[in-house]
């Protein structure tokens, strides 16, 4: 069953959803007896699967940004990436996608994903 993992340590506690994209949900800080959301919509109730436009902050792989009409050009050839945003591809392919948790612990989570061509690479991000 999908669901949300929260790491923390003596001042803040991060919550991450690895079926969202490896989103960061929630990101609590501590300062004395007070706790401090970070994040836009942080204090909601997080859907293990899903991350509603403007809320948290999702993971831009394997690119950031735009990439126009779709076209990346490399010394090999052009390559033509997945239009996400017709015209364009933006902000890579793995905001909805559930990533591979590697390991967890209290304090950390590793995550990885098997990308698409013309990736000749995994995704990997580690929270800690």
């Amino acid at each position: 069953m999908p669901e949300n993992i929260k790491i923390k340590n003596n001042h803040a506690q991060v919550t991450i959803s690895p079926e969202a994209g490896a989103s960061l949900r929630s990101i609590k800080v501590k300062k004395g007896d007070r706790h401090f959301e970070l994040l836009s919509g942080g204090d909601n109730n997080h859907n293990p699967t899903r991350l509603p436009p403007g809320e948290g902050s999702f993971v831009m792989a394997p690119w950031v940004n735009r990439i126009r009409d779709g076209k990346l050009v490399t010394p090999n050839g052009v390559h033509q990436i997945p239009l996400n945003a017709p015209p364009h591809a933006i902000h890579g392919l793995v905001r909805e996608s559930k990533w591979q948790i590697d390991s967890i612990t209290d304090l950390a989570i590793e995550m990885s994903i098997n990308l698409s061509k013309p990736w000749p690479f995994k995704g990997h991000i580690k929270y800690s």
